[in-house]
């Protein structure tokens, strides 16, 4: 144990080096502050040495995406690339508050960093973007109700299952009718399933992601017959993972019959993808001390020089909120950082009874499998807003639906983001009353740690 320890820190260190060289040489030769000519006031921005010790992201001027609709059109001028900022720094905070757009500002070199650049650079302020960024086109995007009268469906996703779901249920309306056109579909007993188990049968992706969606769907004879006015004014709604899907029935997307086609070829292609290669999830609780970045890339380092796995992965799949994340990736990268989580200030860390790595690029193979029957689904643009766990904003057409559903096996369901762009409310105002629809509480027990005000308006609809 304590020759694999010396390893991974060899590993960590020469890693922590060559980033904090980099990083040092670019806060050196390149920490810059913005005035306009003549003010005499310089702002600096500036990073300290523990913060680039630890891994801190920094982009330059020609790392950004001109072609996002969300990013400023920066300058091409390569006398003013590279100049480092941290990731959470924007451009408009190095210009000054009196200039305006196509007045030039000058940026001043620091002479404790650059005393060889005598003369200071030229820039021309950027055209400012003409469309909104995201979570202002959340906001525009919802009717200009009282929140208070409206309210928001939730369906949680595979995990949230147990024995015995759907016991509640079967006294409501169409419910037993659902169950058996499941049956039909699926070829086998859904219901039995649900009720009696066993729990390592229902808990395999090929079964549980079906089990779990079909009663969502009953769930929502439930909520029809005990809170009518909550289907009546409900004005969006979002699912975790294969919940998205029952999202999209609620809404008026698809029907419940070709949505559990889809359902279905998405969890068989999806075991079949699990087992090409050895995956898994893992639950990682942190602080602001973490260094969850850097305990990532030196796992993927380990996989490829100790395990010599080709292209290893190992990345963030779930957003749950800002201390809590899922990790998914190769096994033995999970192995490591479950070993090693103290060397990255990680402080609980926990594997979750799953069978592969989803939402990661493991499930490839299985996203090419669902194209054709989601393809065949016969949707229709939502009648609600349905926000997506890819762009964390509401689909705009069917193509997106297509496409952004294939693209959620692949990658992280930002559920976090959701939260907060789905409760978005001016100050003051009162939140809209959330109904969770489906097995378990841990969509409610998130939206407390992301917004406990929303959180008072919650209700669960038990199955």
């Amino acid at each position: 144990m304590h020759g694999v320890r010396q390893v991974v820190r060899s590993l960590f260190v020469a890693i922590q080096a060559s980033k904090c060289q980099a990083h040092s040489s670019a806060f050196k030769d390149h920490c810059l502050a913005v005035s306009s000519q003549p003010a005499s006031v310089v702002r600096t921005l500036s990073t300290s040495s523990q913060h680039l010790a630890r891994g801190s992201r920094t982009r330059s001027v020609a790392d950004d995406d001109t072609s996002d609709p969300y990013s400023p059109s920066y300058p091409s001028n390569p006398e003013m690339q590279p100049f480092a900022l941290p990731y959470d720094a924007d451009l408009e905070d190095l210009v000054p508050p009196n200039a305006h757009q196509g007045q030039t500002v000058r940026i001043q070199s620091q002479p404790d960093y650059r005393e060889h650049l005598h003369e200071p650079l030229d820039m021309e302020i950027p055209q400012r973007p003409s469309k909104m960024r995201p979570t202002e086109r959340a906001k525009r995007m919802r009717p200009d109700v009282d929140p208070k009268l409206t309210s928001i469906v939730l369906f949680p996703g595979q995990g949230s299952q147990f024995v015995g779901m759907g016991r509640k249920l079967l006294e409501y309306p169409n419910v037993a009718e659902i169950y058996a056109a499941a049956n039909h579909i699926l070829g086998y007993d859904l219901l039995k399933l649900c009720l009696q188990g066993p729990e390592k049968e229902l808990a395999r992706t090929v079964n549980c992601q079906a089990a779990v969606f079909v009663t969502e769907i009953a769930a929502l004879e439930k909520l029809k017959e005990d809170y009518p006015m909550a289907v009546e004014t409900c004005v969006a709604t979002s699912g975790f993972s294969v919940g998205e899907l029952a999202a999209l029935v609620f809404a008026g997307s698809v029907t419940f019959e070709n949505a559990l086609k889809v359902v279905k070829a998405r969890a068989e292609a999806m075991q079949a993808a699990s087992e090409l290669v050895h995956g898994g999830m893992m639950t990682v609780q942190i602080t602001h001390k973490s260094i969850l970045g850097q305990a990532m890339e030196v796992a993927k380092k380990w996989c490829k020089e100790k395990k010599k796995i080709n292209k290893p992965i190992c990345g963030v799949a779930n957003y749950l909120h800002p201390d809590l994340k899922v990790l998914a990736g190769n096994a033995e990268a999970l192995d490591f950082i479950e070993a090693n989580q103290k060397l990255f200030d990680i402080t609980v860390v926990k594997r979750l009874n799953v069978s592969g790595a989803f939402h990661t690029r493991l499930m490839e193979p299985a996203r090419d499998e669902v194209y054709n029957t989601l393809r065949d689904a016969e949707l229709v643009p939502p009648k609600i807003k349905v926000f997506s766990n890819v762009t964390t904003l509401p689909y705009t057409d069917v193509k997106s639906i297509v496409k952004l559903l294939l693209n959620q096996m692949v990658s992280p369901v930002r559920w976090e983001q959701i939260m907060h762009n789905l409760y978005d409310f001016g100050q003051g105002q009162e939140f809209p009353q959330t109904y969770e629809v489906g097995p378990g509480r841990q969509l409610g027990a998130l939206l407390r740690k992301v917004n406990a005000k929303a959180f008072n308006s919650y209700t669960a609809i038990e199955v």
